[in-house]
C-alpha cells in the first residue's frame, strides 16, 4: 500500500515539474516571438526605428549633457582648444562640439575614452 503512496506522489511531482519546465519554455518562445516581431517591425518600418531612437535620445538627453559638460570642463582645464583635440583624435571640431554638447555622435563610447585618454595623459606630461 505504501509503494502507490509514494508512486502518486511521485508521479505528481513530475506532473507538476513538467508543467513549470513547459511553461518556463512557453514563456521563452514567447519572449523570442515578441523579439522576432519588434525587429521585424523595424525593418520593415523605417519611421519606427527613428521614432523609437527620438525616444531613447529623449530619455538620455540630461545624462549626455551633464557628461559633455565635464568633458569640455576637464579640456578646458587642461588648457586644450576643441580645435586642437579634435585634430589630435583625428576628428572634426564639430563633432568634438557635439559630444560637449550631450548631442548623439557616432562611435561616441570611443570618441569619449580616447578623449578622456588624451587628456590623461596630457595632464600626466606624456603629450
Amino acid at each position: 500500500m505504501d509503494d502507490k503512496v509514494i508512486s502518486i506522489f511521485h508521479l505528481r511531482e513530475n506532473a507538476a515539474r513538467r508543467a513549470r519546465e513547459r511553461e518556463e519554455g512557453l514563456r521563452a518562445m514567447d519572449a523570442a516571438l515578441n523579439e522576432f516581431q519588434e525587429n521585424l517591425l523595424n525593418l520593415i518600418d523605417p519611421a519606427r526605428r527613428r521614432t523609437r531612437a527620438i525616444v531613447y535620445a529623449a530619455n538620455h538627453a540630461r545624462e549626455w549633457a551633464e557628461e559633455g559638460a565635464r568633458l569640455q570642463s576637464l579640456r578646458e582645464q587642461a588648457g586644450v582648444s576643441r580645435t586642437a583635440l579634435a585634430k589630435t583624435l583625428g576628428v572634426s571640431p564639430q563633432r568634438i562640439a557635439r559630444l560637449e554638447q550631450g548631442m548623439p555622435v557616432v562611435d561616441e563610447r570611443l570618441l569619449r575614452a580616447a578623449y578622456l585618454l588624451f587628456l590623461e595623459n596630457l595632464t600626466a606630461g606624456k603629450c
